[in-house]
């Protein structure tokens, strides 16, 4: 398929999570960055699959205690969400809570 394709970005995007869930966060930040940046070229920034690698690295960089490396993912997941699903829609409201927890 390719490196670009947007079945092989969601497997990065798969699994980066798998790996944070068993503890390797820093094995999952290179797979959660080479999704983002493929969905990036592929779709721009107001699409869902870019808005959901922006929130993974959120999380991600959140979750190691990384606050500026996290917020400016948030942020723009945030942005994205709000853009492509609207400020009721599950989607934001999980993106909205994830830059709650970072701040």
């Amino acid at each position: 398929l390719g490196e670009g394709h947007p079945d092989t970005l969601r497997a990065y995007n798969d699994v980066g999570a798998a790996l944070h869930r068993q503890g390797r966060s820093g094995e999952a930040i290179p797979l959660f960055e080479a999704a983002l940046a493929g969905f990036r070229a592929s779709f721009g920034e107001a699409h869902a699959q870019t808005v959901t690698a922006h929130n993974n690295l959120c999380v991600l960089m959140g979750s190691l205690q990384r606050p500026s490396e996290a917020l400016p993912h948030c942020r723009q997941a945030l942005a994205g969400a709000l853009e492509v699903f609207g400020a009721g829609h599950p989607s934001a409201i999980m993106v909205a809570n994830s830059l709650a927890s970072v701040q």
